[in-house]
């Protein structure tokens, strides 16, 4: 792959590359010992297999890293996109495979919850859209470096949901996501002063805090998952399937 003529430190285990492909906004990130180096965002519009080679690429260029150099891989694995996901693991795994790095996969839920790490005392609740009736979500502590699952991801109706959360109800909240919005119009009064809505929801989770939280996982002694079993966090059903066979 081509760069921009600079000089090259050579690959050391501190340099990450981030992927994440779950929603319609995609973003791809180089960090160096956690620090971010370099990034780039776009929504796709269902042309994410086309673009992903030059956008890698010019990445690259901006980090004056090439793929060789790369120490680690992380990428976000849903949930989210169906097809948009697995696009994305495959090309981690692919670099993992190839160049033998460690490779680490992040929930997309966790990465949006990271957000907003260093807040005590408060949980965070996040939403994505799944179908009709049903979100995405999970409730994280985030007074910690790394977010801890209070009601680990899955796909909830918004009746299941409550009765999931119900013992954190004491607590103040934050609600985010791309699902927020709906959600806090639903629960307001049940949630009364202590539930507030994110200022400022993402769409999509960041490469770049999917490549952080990678990295303190790595710092944490971590190794990563192996490129031949991680998978897309397909936590529910696509909406179109095919009809099981009697």
């Amino acid at each position: 792959m081509a760069r921009s003529e600079e000089p090259s430190t050579g690959r050391t285990s501190g340099t990450l590359l981030a992927i994440e492909t779950s929603g319609d906004v995609c973003s791809f990130a180089v960090l160096c010992e956690g620090q971010l180096q370099a990034e780039r965002t776009f929504r796709h519009e269902m042309h994410l297999s086309e673009n992903l080679p030059a956008t890698l690429e010019g990445l690259c260029n901006d980090a004056y890293v090439t793929l060789e150099e790369i120490g680690t891989f992380a990428v976000g694995i849903g949930p989210g996109s169906f097809t948009g996901t697995r696009i994305g693991v495959m090309t981690a795994k692919v670099f993992a495979e190839v160049y033998r790095r460690p490779l680490f996969g992040v929930n997309a839920l966790e990465a949006l919850a990271a957000e907003y790490l260093g807040l005590h005392e408060t949980v965070v609740l996040v939403v994505l859209p799944c179908r009709a009736g049903v979100v995405y979500a999970a409730l994280y502590d985030v007074s910690d470096v790394l977010p801890r699952a209070l009601v680990e991801p899955a796909a909830f109706s918004v009746n299941e949901l409550v009765k999931q959360i119900e013992g954190f109800k004491e607590k103040p909240w934050i609600l985010c996501g791309p699902a927020a919005a709906d959600i806090f119009c639903q629960w307001k009064g049940w949630f009364s002063e202590r539930l507030s809505l994110a200022a400022f929801c993402l769409e999509s989770p960041r490469a770049s805090t999917i490549g952080r939280l990678a990295w303190r996982r790595k710092e944490q002694g971590e190794v990563g998952e192996s490129p031949v079993t991680l998978v897309p966090a397909y936590i529910a059903p696509p909406p179109i399937s095919t009809p099981k066979r009697r």
